[in-house]
């Protein structure tokens, strides 16, 4: 059954993409993981929103890389990776993100099994 378009829900993820955007800009890394976590709740409570979560999954790693949390970082990245990757499978535009993802994985590999 086809999930129907939700406006207020819409509305929601706006203002919290743009609380999100806002938060990395000013460098408050705890409201951006909890910015993140809110926008993919919504999309798994509303698919049909069709919200690209890798984007905001790859933010919150980015945000845990700068709390100092390499471990979250790097589980973060390696979803956001995953994720991107069955995009791409309908859409190439994604490669340049996987891509980069790619190097920060291998990056962090090495600082997490010291």
């Amino acid at each position: 059954m086809s999930q129907a378009w939700n406006e207020k829900k819409f509305d929601q993820f706006i203002i919290l993409r743009d609380e999100l955007r806002l938060a990395k800009r000013e460098k408050r890394y705890q409201d951006v993981i909890a910015f993140g976590i809110k926008i993919i709740e919504i999309d798994k409570n509303k698919k049909s929103l069709n919200i690209c979560t890798p984007i905001f999954i790859k933010d919150m790693g980015t945000a845990f890389l700068r709390l100092g949390d390499i471990k979250s970082s790097f589980n973060c990245f390696v979803l956001a990776r995953n994720e991107f990757i069955k995009y791409r499978e309908s859409d190439s535009e994604w490669q340049k993100d996987i891509d980069v993802l790619e190097r920060k994985i291998e990056k962090l590999k090495s600082k997490i099994s010291c």
